[in-house]
C-alpha cells in the first residue's frame, strides 16, 4: 500500500522515511490463465528479463511497478495492474511480498554488483512461487 505524507509525498511502507529514490521499474506481462509470465525489468537504464511463469491477479497490457528504495534502505513498491480495463493502484500481493524479501538483507550501499544481485534475489523469489509439476 502506498503512502502519502504532507503535500503528497511518497512515504516509506516500513519506517515512513519521506526520501525515496527509485530503484527500478518492472513491467509485467501475463496470460489468460492468471499467471504472470515475463517481467521486464529496468534498473537505471540497464534491462533485464526474466521468464518465470507465477500466480498472478491480474490480466492487462498495463501491469508497471514502480521499485523505490528509502533512506534507511527499506524497499517498497508503487504498483499498477490492469484487469478487464480497470486499472488498480497498489493491489498487488506479489510485489508486496517481493518487496518484504528483498528487504531481508539486500543492501544497494555495500555492494558494487548490486543491479545484478537485485535481479539474482528477485528470480529467486519467483522461482520459489512456480508450480511444481508432479511426475
Amino acid at each position: 500500500m502506498v503512502k502519502t505524507g504532507f503535500d503528497s509525498e511518497l512515504l516509506c511502507t516500513v519506517c515512513n522515511s519521506e526520501y525515496n529514490r527509485l530503484r527500478a521499474i518492472i513491467k509485467v506481462s501475463d496470460n489468460d490463465n492468471y499467471e504472470a509470465t515475463r517481467f521486464d525489468i529496468d534498473i537505471n537504464g540497464e534491462n533485464f528479463k526474466l521468464e518465470v511463469v507465477v500466480p498472478y491477479n491480474f490480466r492487462s497490457q498495463g501491469n508497471v511497478h514502480l521499485l523505490y528504495i528509502c533512506s534507511s534502505g527499506h524497499y517498497h513498491f508503487v504498483s499498477f495492474d490492469g484487469h478487464k480495463g480497470r486499472v488498480f493502484a497498489n493491489r498487488n500481493e506479489l510485489f508486496n511480498n517481493i518487496a518484504a524479501h528483498l528487504n531481508k538483507g539486500l543492501n544497494p550501499d555495500n555492494d558494487s554488483e548490486y543491479e545484478h544481485h537485485l535481479i539474482g534475489k528477485i528470480e529467486a523469489y519467483l522461482n520459489s512461487l512456480k508450480k511444481v509439476t508432479p511426475s
